[in-house]
């Protein structure tokens, strides 16, 4: 009976599987019937099945026919093999192509003229194989092409600069044609290297033919490169073009400017080229940002170009100012000072007008160099407070900029830039103490706004802390420059001992209330410290030095002070205990009988 109980109970789930399969087969009628079985004599290989493809029926599937892209090998040794035959090849190239241009200036072989002509063929040569690999071979496409392109422009410029087979205009016409062709390559192939080789080279060896024409064309030629490589490397995502030849030609233009005396024209072209220029650094990074191209790496792998950007526009006051310096002959070298802080001075108004519609970051540059741009011109000027004012800028844009890029440099420079403004400051302030006060308006006012910026960098430092300490030392130095500042701005007053006193009983006791009601331990711990201090210059210094009528009245009126503190103290700490006592589940019989 078990038997046939069992054989029937499994006939029954036979049938239900069966009845279900018929189901799902009518539901999907379109899925394909599953493979037959292998055969009995196959072997199992192990190998994976073939991948599923989505070609449509009909297309080919057989391996392509067109040009394929070269893929670099997985090995390393091999890749870097294959790289160094690659650019020593092409070096050794390039070169045969100059030395062929040098041998046409000593002793021609077959005529100058020729000899530069096949120079120049084998240099158009190197660009048009660059052309011709660019979809199959972009590595080897960039070699040729940056040989190529340096071959040609040496070509060009030696028809006149070395042989004088033609004059300086037709040079200079032959080398903007080469540099012309070496761009349209270089767009045409998308490599950003073959431009770079381009505008570097361009740019910088002409000077002797440019030199027949004087300054001017020498200063208008840098320029145009500059712009030209500014609006190319913003166009095709190129911030390596932009930066390295344009930052090449501010630099040849400063130096330039340096050691040329300007006259006349000259001067004012340098003044409206400076104008133009700057303009162009300072918006770059910004126009880059809106036109999405302030991260593209052009040929320069996965190396990210927008902190070198930015940092650099933190030089272009300092550039300004130097090329005005050397257009500018100036009598004494306090001008030069003057000018370096009216160029800062314009910089920070233009950062504060276009805060809002550029980039926070260029903005924060900005500030950043106008700040070091105004410290030097103040040195440079006179030995002043107004230096510790400009580092103590210095320090607190260029610790917002490292913040804002996560910069360790800007950030180490932003703590030099603070130290050394705070050891003015203390110095400063521990003379005015020395000396029964300020010398002038202008000092005080500059410490204060040293210990300000101390102020400021503690209130943000706690805005940002995510728990309560002890200790903190913006904090503990903001306190300490407001204590100083109040005895070296009240020490030459008439009673200026009892002030201070006074105001540092005020300070002490307002720390203790703020730091007991909010929790702050820091704040509690320096007015504690505070407290002690002008106890102890009470029972000492103004003991001997405070007239005694007045000393009566300081001492009774800070007496009264600290007994009222003390009596407000279970008030202020009353609302933490409850917050305590609420957090371990309720107030005791005992807290309840006692508050």
């Amino acid at each position: 009976m078990d038997i046939e109980r069992q054989v029937q109970d499994l006939t029954e789930r036979v049938a239900i599987l069966e009845a279900a399969l018929r189901t799902r087969a009518s539901v999907a009628p379109h899925l394909a019937p599953p493979p037959p079985p292998p055969p009995l004599g196959a072997v199992p290989t192990g190998a994976p099945p073939p991948p599923f493809s989505s070609a449509p029926p009909g297309s080919p599937t057989g391996p392509p026919t067109g040009p394929q892209v070269s893929i670099l090998s997985a090995n390393p040794f091999e890749w870097g093999i294959e790289s160094i035959l690659r650019w020593a090849g092409v070096a050794l190239v390039t070169l045969a192509g100059i030395f062929l241009v040098s041998t046409a200036v000593t002793r021609g072989w077959i005529g100058p003229e020729l000899q530069l002509l096949g120079a120049a063929l084998g240099g158009a040569i190197l660009l048009g194989a660059a052309v011709r690999l660019a979809d199959v071979r972009r590595p080897w496409a960039l070699a040729l092409g940056c040989g190529g392109s340096t071959v040609l422009i040496a070509s060009a410029l030696a028809t006149h600069e070395w042989l004088d087979v033609v004059g300086p205009r037709s040079a200079i016409a032959l080398a903007v044609l080469a540099v012309l062709c070496s761009v349209a390559v270089a767009l045409h192939t998308r490599l950003e290297g073959i431009a770079l080789v381009a505008g570097v080279v361009g740019m910088i060896a002409p000077f002797d033919t440019l030199d027949t024409f004087g300054d001017e064309a020498i200063l208008s030629w840098v320029a145009a490169f500059v712009l030209g490589s500014s609006a190319i490397g913003l166009s095709y995502r190129w911030p390596g073009l932009r930066l390295i030849t344009g930052w090449l030609g501010t630099f040849v233009l400063m130096v330039y400017a340096l050691n040329e005396d300007a006259y006349g024209l000259l001067r004012a072209m340098g003044f409206v080229g400076t104008a133009v220029i700057g303009t162009t650094l300072w918006l770059a990074p910004t126009v880059a940002e809106r036109l999405g191209t302030s991260t593209g790496s052009g040929n320069w792998g996965p190396f990210d170009w927008t902190p070198v950007d930015y940092r650099l526009v933190a030089l272009v006051p300092a550039w300004v100012w130097l090329v005005l310096a050397g257009l500018i002959s100036f009598a004494e070298d306090s001008h030069a000072g003057i000018i370096a802080v009216v160029v800062a001075g314009a910089f920070m108004g233009v950062a504060e007008l276009t805060f809002s519609r550029v980039s926070r970051v260029v903005s924060l540059a900005t500030l950043l160099g106008s700040f070091v741009l105004s410290a030097v011109g103040l040195a440079i000027y006179f030995d002043g407070p107004a230096l510790m004012v400009a580092l103590a800028g210095q320090a607190a844009t260029s610790y917002f900029l490292s913040r804002k890029l996560d910069d360790l440099p800007i950030l180490i420079t932003s703590y030099l830039a603070g130290a050394a403004s705070s050891m003015l400051a203390i110095v400063s302030l521990s003379e005015a103490i020395d000396r029964d006060g300020f010398i002038t308006f202008g000092q005080g006012l500059a410490t204060a706004l040293v210990v300000l910026c101390w102020v400021g960098a503690a209130l943000g430092v706690h805005h940002h802390r995510l728990q309560n300490v002890t200790f903190d030392v913006p904090f503990v130095g903001a306190w300490i420059g407001v204590m100083m500042w109040f005895a070296a701005a009240l020490t030459g007053a008439p009673q200026g001992l009892m002030l201070i006193s006074a105001a540092w009983t005020v300070m002490a006791c307002a720390g203790l209330v703020v730091g007991l009601s909010q929790r702050f331990a820091v704040v509690k711990n320096v007015a504690l410290g505070t407290l002690g201090l002008t106890l102890a210059k009470l029972v000492t210094v103004d003991l001997a030095e405070v007239d005694v009528f007045w000393r009566v009245g300081l001492f009774f009126a800070i007496g009264i002070g600290l007994i009222t503190l003390g009596l407000k103290v279970p008030s202020l700490v009353a609302p933490e205990a409850a917050a305590e006592d609420m957090s371990d589940g309720g107030p005791t019989q005992e807290s309840a009988t006692t508050f």
